[in-house]
């Protein structure tokens, strides 16, 4: 019998984890123009501080599936705190001086190894400790504290670094914006280390594996094949399911770049009286939208037992025609026109997470597969981030903003005919 006091807890320490792990995806990219002065770097370098965190994301993922099979929920609890503080401590002594750039991009590499291990976590979270009926719902919170994870620090670095400039400063020879940077990521990161390190104990002293005193045992290690792991992805592979799932994710992750990464960069460059606190304000709102939709999106799903295709198909269509409103609003120049479509693509971008997420629920349901079909399917789409972000940022600077916001359209267009496909068989 589960636990019904002691799996919230759990929940609860999760969810701290996953707030975590995403802080440090897109922080810099908030303030890039100061991070890139303060680091004496270009923007375009200082998105490495991103891309690496994504790379590490997909290269290590593809790395795990193949030992996934050997490893468990606590296990993954304790190498994903173990990482969070290494990456955190790291970046603390890496903004301590602007000669210190390389120590950041490890410390995110660190970042980006516990941010492959927590997505994994969640899920075997909500496997092993919910009954079927909750998982979906409780798997959507664990997971949404990562917008809320994003709308927190950038109200952090925005709040802070900016709080007496403007975004027309050009000069950053301004040693109090300097120093503001400093001291406002030393301080976020110094906290993250001791928070990390704290969950890292509460993991040793209060995670076990299963609520059950029946354990289901992991293989034998001295009996490891080392073609095992090649022949359980290939056998992934084999399945219709799977490779329709798999696609889906790589699909959907070409949002990010325009919404996490580079949304402040798109925004300010066509609205240059605005700032960054009316920016993060936006993301914000947007975030709060997408956390909504998907709660409530993953409770009906919880209830019904299945995805219905209305669901599905009204979420990516209005992803589309979000990220067409957010063209035009940047054409005309119309600021409450692009904060609307940003809300509408937040929150139905959510909403495809949710319905995607409930999909590998339902199709994965042996313990022993589940972890490497996590790994592996969280890592593709996180080698193509860096790919995204990269055009993304081309489109920016060389075509305008106006057509930058339209490079996910085509990717939804496909997800939405593999999602109807799945949902049909």
């Amino acid at each position: 019998m589960i636990n019904s006091t002691k799996r919230w807890w759990i929940l609860a320490l999760i969810c701290v984890i996953e707030f975590q792990d995403i802080y440090s995806e897109g922080i810099f990219g908030f303030v890039n123009d100061v991070a890139s002065a303060y680091f004496q770097t270009q923007p375009s370098v200082t998105d490495i501080l991103s891309t690496c965190f994504y790379l590490t994301r997909g290269l290590s993922g593809l790395v795990m599936s193949l030992f996934a099979e050997y490893v468990n929920f606590r296990m993954l609890s304790r190498m994903t705190t173990i990482f969070l503080t290494t990456g955190s401590v790291l970046v603390t002594c890496g903004v301590y001086s602007r000669l210190n750039y390389p120590i950041v991009v490890i410390g995110q590499f660190s970042t980006g190894l516990a941010a492959t291990i927590a997505v994994p976590l969640a899920f075997t979270m909500s496997s092993n400790w919910f009954p079927e009926n909750e998982r979906t719902t409780v798997l959507t919170i664990a997971l949404s504290t990562k917008s809320v994870s994003r709308a927190i620090s950038n109200i952090v670095v925005t709040k802070t670094i900016r709080s007496n400039q403007t975004l027309n400063v050009t000069e950053f020879t301004n040693q109090d914006l300097i120093m503001s940077f400093k001291n406002t990521f030393s301080v976020n990161y110094v906290s993250l280390s001791i928070i990390s390190f704290v969950c890292f104990i509460l993991v040793r002293l209060f995670v076990t594996d299963f609520p059950q005193t029946t354990v289901i045992k992991m293989i034998d290690q001295k009996k490891y094949d080392v073609y095992r792991g090649f022949s359980k992805l290939r056998s992934l592979f084999n399945k219709d399911d799977f490779c329709i799932i798999f696609w889906e994710y790589i699909l959907f992750f070409s949002l990010v770049p325009m919404i996490d990464v580079l949304f402040s960069s798109i925004v300010l460059s066509v609205f240059p009286q605005q700032n960054d606190d009316t920016v993060g304000t936006m993301l914000c709102v947007s975030y709060a939208a997408g956390w909504i939709t998907s709660f409530v999106s993953s409770k009906l799903l919880d209830r019904l037992g299945y995805t219905p295709k209305i669901i599905a198909l009204l979420s990516i269509c209005s992803v589309i025609v979000g990220c067409i409103s957010f063209s035009l609003g940047l054409k005309f120049k119309s600021y409450v026109l692009v904060f609307m479509s940003n809300v509408l693509i937040c929150g139905a971008r959510d909403v495809v997470y949710v319905c995607i997420n409930f999909s590998t629920i339902t199709t994965c349901k042996n313990p022993h597969d589940r972890i490497t079909v996590l790994f592996i399917l969280m890592s593709p789409p996180w080698l193509f981030m860096p790919v995204c972000t990269s055009f993304v940022r081309f489109l920016l600077q060389f075509v305008g903003p106006v057509y930058s916001v339209l490079f996910p359209i085509p990717f939804f267009a496909i997800l939405c005919i593999l999602h109807l496909r799945l949902l049909g068989k």
